[in-house]
């Protein structure tokens, strides 16, 4: 690749970080175990992938950087996410639409880095609209990851890179006087611990570059802004009613907290009238299997029985709960995002939330019906705002019907087991035994945990 090609380049490549990260173990795993069984679409994609990067490589050579961005957005929507399903995700192509919307034919490709899209990306422009799309794409960057920040898993704001392409490789390069010293922000978090510290405990480095750092200050406007930074780190103002809120128990009478209800069940706990040796079945109850008159089966119901289903529906008389309290979720690896809002799954080309695709189930019986069917999520306290908020923003996914948030009251503080208890589920209940080493080690940990709840009290 020529000179002029890698400036070209340089010129043409916006380089970011989204600000989303996730575990790509599974992706590689995934990746894996596609190649070793030889799945047929998979492997038909593989090979388009390889012939994609030859026409890379000829683009590359001859200098054509548009060409460059087509190919690799060609690869992204084709082959990669045929092969990776989860390579790509909501936010990025959320960016993808905006940057095409903005700029047209201006906008020349997306290039993914990694594993997985969200993290580091980039996007391929014409130089003339470089500098416009670098602080378009950081502004769109930006507003998307504010209102997603609930849906997928973000770490950090967004980043527009400035960047240039290495020719020396890993380097090292001695700095001297002011040009060794780190960034004022750097010296913002740092300063106040090394100034409480006892100078005679700091080594003679960091010492000699205090020195150096107070000299500075004086000449240089920049790290002169050290100071009142400085005085409120060591002499905070006062942010009473800020702890106030953010306390526990602010956050626990906001949401309903039962002090009282919560002494009571602690109170049963420790006399025994709680546990789990009561939280059992005495040992002569009968459980059989559910018989065919037990549960009635709606599809298989009489014309009559689906009639009165039809005639509430149809009287307004039937509303839907869909419980949408939780946090967490598989599809991104645990990452503590709002499991309703989460952008799961891929359907009629765009990825869509699981409140959205059960206002949509709803939508399709209103119209059924003739009627809008109220729709109601049950929400907790941790994801109440959020949801409400989505709502709002998106007016209810163009939702006919009623659509309200139910917050959930009931909430309880964490306890430390009672001993009598640990001890009845490893010692009481029915146990698997180990092999020697590690029933060894299994009993070590259990009474670890015993001896942790007893000194607590």
């Amino acid at each position: 690749m020529s000179a002029d090609t890698r400036e070209k380049l340089q010129q043409s490549l916006i380089l970011v970080h989204g600000g989303m990260a996730q575990n790509v173990g599974p992706i590689l795993e995934m990746v894996t175990e596609k190649y070793l069984v030889r799945s047929q679409p998979e492997w038909d994609s593989r090979q388009e992938a390889i012939s994609l990067m030859d026409e890379m490589l000829v683009a590359l050579k001859a200098g054509e950087l548009r060409a460059v961005g087509e190919i690799t957005t060609r690869n992204f929507f084709g082959p990669l996410q045929r092969i990776i399903p989860w390579a790509s995700n909501h936010y990025t192509e959320r960016l993808i639409d905006a940057m095409r919307g903005q700029f047209g034919d201006a906008f020349w490709g997306f290039w993914m880095l990694g594993g997985m899209s969200g993290g580091g990306m980039g996007f391929i422009v014409d130089p003339e609209i470089r500098a416009e799309a670098q602080s378009f794409l950081q502004e769109t960057m930006q507003q998307a990851k504010n209102d997603l920040e609930y849906a997928l898993p973000f770490a950090m704001d967004p980043v527009v890179y400035d960047f240039a392409i290495n020719e020396r490789g890993c380097d090292g390069r001695l700095l001297t006087g002011e040009a060794a010293l780190m960034p004022v922000p750097y010296y913002a978090q740092a300063l106040p611990n090394w100034v409480r510290t006892d100078p005679r405990r700091l080594s003679s480095a960091r010492r000699g570059e205090l020195a150096l750092l107070a000299e500075i200050s004086r000449k240089n406007e920049s790290f002169g802004e050290l100071v009142p930074v400085l005085f409120d780190q060591l002499l905070p103002q006062d942010r009473k009613e800020k702890a106030e809120s953010d306390s526990l128990e602010g956050l626990l009478h906001s949401i309903g907290f039962d002090p009282l209800q919560q002494e009571d069940v602690r109170h049963k706990l420790r006399n025994g009238q709680l546990g789990l040796s009561q939280n059992r079945l005495p040992s002569t109850t009968r459980i059989e299997d559910v018989r065919p008159g037990d549960v009635l089966q709606a599809t298989e119901g009489t014309d009559a029985q689906q009639c009165v289903g039809r005639t509430a529906l149809e009287k307004g008389e039937v509303a839907v709960v869909t419980l949408a309290a939780g946090t967490g979720s598989r599809w991104t690896q645990g990452a503590g995002v709002v499991k309703g809002l989460h952008p799961f799954c891929r359907f009629g080309g765009k990825h869509r939330s699981f409140i959205e695709l059960h206002l949509a189930k709803s939508r399709k019986t209103s119209e059924e019906a003739g009627v809008p069917v109220p729709h109601v999520f049950t929400t907790s306290y941790l994801t109440d705002e959020p949801t409400r908020e989505t709502l709002a923003r998106l007016n209810n996914f163009d939702y006919p019907g009623s659509v309200r948030c139910s917050r959930g009251q009931a909430v309880g503080i964490r306890m430390i087991p009672n001993v009598r208890d640990l001890r009845f589920a490893w010692e009481e209940m029915t146990q698997q035994l180990l092999d020697e080493q590690a029933q060894k080690m299994r009993e070590s940990l259990h009474g670890a945990l015993i001896n942790w709840a007893h000194s607590a009290g």
